[in-house]
């Protein structure tokens, strides 16, 4: 006798079956259930077995809770799970979620990332040309090792350039001359006369007379002076000024035969920091505040040359000889005058490092000497007028020069 077996209703249950399967939904994207990517793999099931079982995240169609934390046996593992998408093994620190949002460590949510050499949360990076850890870099241009550069005023491939500044100042006015200008008289931007002369880190001119130099050059009347760009002067304060120096923060300062003051540019007060005669000065390139711990070097014909700690106002002799201009180059101290230009050693001692007769001086970016003369100061024979190193020996102008200021500049 034979068994009839109606198969329709199997039909329907395997069909009914299939269907569920296929059209259930979880918290990953249908992206990622076309593909396996996220599907346990028969090694995950074996290498990750601890004994006879593998504890793994089935994943659930519920969105709120898109796993389940399930342990089951070796072979159901490899026959039930590894083609379920959305399963995966727990994160280092048994949490759950999709590979894709594990980072290289293996932590869900974690921040580590491979770098380009494949090492999880390397330094490695590609440089511009793709290279892993290659030298390649864009220049301003954004082309991967191109030659352009940006030029002095900020200007990718522009053509300015760098140049020294000098400003010199004479009983006629104030002149300005930039290096590579054509070797003419420089031109004259003040007809204001003055004897000392300091200009600011944004370029603005200070000029002064007043004290017994300036006296012997008929600038006998007391005054610094702030020029504009027309070079018309504005006074600043009625402090006799033999010497003008900007300090390193930035306060404007003068020297007479009674010491130096920190010249207030608004009201015109000066304030005293040192009570050291003083025809010429500078500040060290060190001091950031003049009166704290601030020292100077001060040098005058027949006066020998002083170093000032403007803390306490203590000034002690460095060298017997005295000099007619005091400039800091780099840290170094130099002074100039019938014998050239002079490095002040530690020791007090003189260096010479530019022979020429200097009656004031200013060193260029590039360590060139800009010479400032005049014709019949202290009845020494001076060679009269501006000279520039590109020039060799030749003057710029014949003027008797009072005083010289390099700066720099963008032109």
């Amino acid at each position: 006798m034979h068994l009839r077996i109606d198969i329709y209703p199997l039909l329907l249950l395997a069909s009914a079956l299939t269907a569920g399967c296929g059209d259930q939904t979880t918290s990953f994207e249908p992206a990622d259930l076309e593909s396996n990517a996220y599907a346990l793999t028969t090694s995950d099931c074996t290498d990750e077995a601890v004994g006879r079982t593998v504890t793994f995240c089935h994943a659930t169609s519920s969105a709120t809770n898109p796993y389940t934390v399930i342990t089951v046996s070796t072979n159901a593992c490899i026959n039930a799970h590894v083609s379920h998408a959305g399963d995966v093994l727990p994160d280092v620190n048994g949490a759950c979620c999709p590979v894709e949002e594990q980072d290289c460590a293996g932590v869900c949510g974690g921040p580590a990332v491979q770098d380009c050499a494949g090492t999880c949360d390397g330094t490695a990076i590609e440089d511009c040309a793709g290279t892993c850890e290659g030298s390649a870099v864009e220049d301003c241009a954004g082309t991967c090792e191109g030659t352009a550069i940006d030029d002095c005023a900020g200007t990718c491939g522009g053509l300015a350039e760098e140049v020294d500044v000098v400003h010199f100042t004479t009983n006629d006015g104030v002149y300005r001359w930039t290096s590579g200008a054509p070797a003419t008289p420089p031109y004259q931007v003040s007809t204001v006369p003055s004897y000392s002369l300091a200009v600011s880190s944004l370029g603005e001119v200070f000029v002064g007379t007043g004290g017994v130099e300036a006296t012997n050059q008929g600038l006998g009347t007391a005054a610094i002076y702030a020029l504009d760009g027309a070079g018309l002067p504005t006074l600043v304060s009625a402090t006799a000024a033999e010497d003008l120096q900007f300090a390193p923060n930035g306060d404007l300062h003068a020297a007479n035969r009674f010491g130096i003051f920190a010249i207030d540019e608004t009201s015109g007060l000066a304030t005293p920091v040192s009570s050291n005669p003083t025809s010429q000065f500078v500040f060290e390139n060190a001091t950031s505040v003049v009166t704290t711990n601030g020292t100077a070097h001060s040098g005058g014909f027949a006066r020998g040359t002083h170093r000032i700690d403007l803390n306490g106002d203590i000034t002690t002799s460095v060298n017997g000889d005295g000099g007619e201009d005091i400039k800091v180059d780099g840290g170094d101290v130099l002074v100039c005058g019938q014998g050239g230009i002079f490095e002040i050693l530690s020791s007090g001692a003189f260096s010479r490092i530019y022979a020429g007769k200097t009656f004031n001086f200013g060193v260029g970016a590039l360590g060139d000497f800009y010479v400032g003369n005049s014709a019949a100061y202290g009845g020494i024979g001076w060679p009269q007028g501006f000279y520039a190193p590109s020039l060799s020996t030749s003057a710029l102008d014949t003027a008797d020069i009072n005083a010289l200021v390099v700066t720099e500049a963008c032109e």
